[in-house]
């Protein structure tokens, strides 16, 4: 995708590493995980250059059996302990400001999230950022399996052309759903996969959520 701007009607948002600045929170997490399972901790850089998804695969790689532990397990433990410590994460600086600078462009904007979608509801009202959004899409379980599904659906459920949108998120990830549903894609680097990653994709790559304004017009 050539680094141009153009006119967008929609922007659709991940949540995770890309409005909330949660990465040390889902480290420290992950840390105690690998902890109880007697596996090695990993840095914030480690985790930056192999998070990916489907989470379980990463999990695979750090050392988790799921032969001998169920993934659904794990979930729910990782889950249970980031729920408690999601509202001591902040806001990615400046968040607030670049959505309302996007809503009273009168762009419609979307949350497209892994996270669990009661849970993600909860903690958008609990920031205050609901009424940017016309649509909060997240998944009905806790497993962080896939967006691909729900990005097709929203979509459809727009009534626009993947042209007319803009996917904004931190990871790869984001980028494949971009793909799928044809729309442009720009990672920022603040948040879950390091700027290496991002950038092996076609993708816009900025450096944070303030610098996403600039790509609209």
């Amino acid at each position: 995708m050539a680094n141009s701007l153009k006119k967008y009607r929609h922007l659709i948002w991940d949540w995770n590493g890309t409005i909330i600045d949660d990465v040390l929170t889902c480290v420290g997490v992950l840390n105690s995980i690998l902890e109880y399972y007697d596996k090695p901790k990993v840095t914030i850089e480690q985790y930056r250059k192999e998070f990916d998804f489907p989470v379980a695969d990463y999990y695979e790689k750090l050392g988790i059996d799921f032969s001998k532990v169920s993934y659904d397990v794990v979930a729910e433990q990782y889950i249970s302990q980031y729920n408690k410590k999601q509202y001591e994460c902040t806001l990615q600086s400046g968040a607030m400001e670049v959505l309302k600078t996007i809503s009273d462009k009168d762009l419609g904007q979307s949350i497209l999230s892994a996270y669990n979608q009661e849970m993600l509801e909860e903690v958008v009202k609990y920031f205050g950022l609901s009424d940017f959004f016309d649509n909060i899409v997240g998944l009905s379980d806790f497993y962080a399996k896939s967006k691909l599904d729900n990005g097709r659906d929203l979509i459809k459920k727009l009534e626009l052309s993947g042209e007319d949108v803009l996917l904004i998120g931190d990871t790869t990830h984001d980028y494949e759903v971009a793909e799928q549903i044809g729309s442009d894609c720009a990672l920022i680097d603040d948040g879950h996969q390091e700027r290496k990653r991002l950038e092996a994709t076609n993708a816009i790559v900025v450096n944070a959520i303030t610098d996403i304004p600039d790509l609209l017009i």
